[in-house]
């Protein structure tokens, strides 16, 4: 699986990071995407010490507005926090143009906001709530369902029933 998800040149960019900051990772248990943004999160969080969840919070909240937004942008202040400073280190997030920055990784950015609805609890009714019920939700809803399956499988029956009526 690893060798699939790696002939994605940002899935290779991504594992090698991973690799870069924790050279003693078996990346043979990255069997899926949210495994491999799983990871990354936890390596960024590991490397910022007490900022990382800071960070991460930061950047779900990002996330969210770009999946808000029709073209996935979002615009930012000028003085930008560190929060903010450090996703774009990290080029989780990159300008685009002036003050308008995206993710650098369109799946990073379902993958947060995925994993933060299931922080929360969300079904797909929720979520079509927040961000309407668009064709980029479909990949939300499968990751939603496998962080589920990862995370708290007790809680994957539930969301499978809410989500796809079965």
């Amino acid at each position: 699986i690893i060798i699939e998800m790696g002939k994605n040149l940002l899935n290779l960019e991504i594992i090698s990071r991973i690799v870069q900051e924790n050279p003693t990772i078996d990346i043979s248990k990255l069997n899926s995407e949210v495994d491999l943004w799983g990871e990354y999160i936890s390596v960024i969080k590991i490397r910022e010490g007490n900022h990382g969840d800071a960070i991460l919070s930061e950047a779900i909240k990002l996330a969210t507005l770009g999946i808000q937004a029709e073209d996935r942008s979002f615009t930012l202040d000028v003085s930008r926090p560190l929060e903010q400073q450090r996703l774009e280190s990290w080029k989780i997030i990159v300008r685009d143009y002036g003050r308008v920055y995206r993710f650098h990784h369109e799946k990073l950015q379902d993958y947060l906001y995925a994993f933060d609805a299931t922080e929360r609890g969300l079904t797909k009714d929720d979520v079509i709530n927040e961000l309407g019920d668009t064709h980029r939700t479909r990949n939300i809803y499968l990751m939603m369902r496998d962080i589920y399956e990862r995370n708290t499988p007790s809680r994957l029956p539930q969301y499978l029933r809410e989500a796809w009526n079965v």
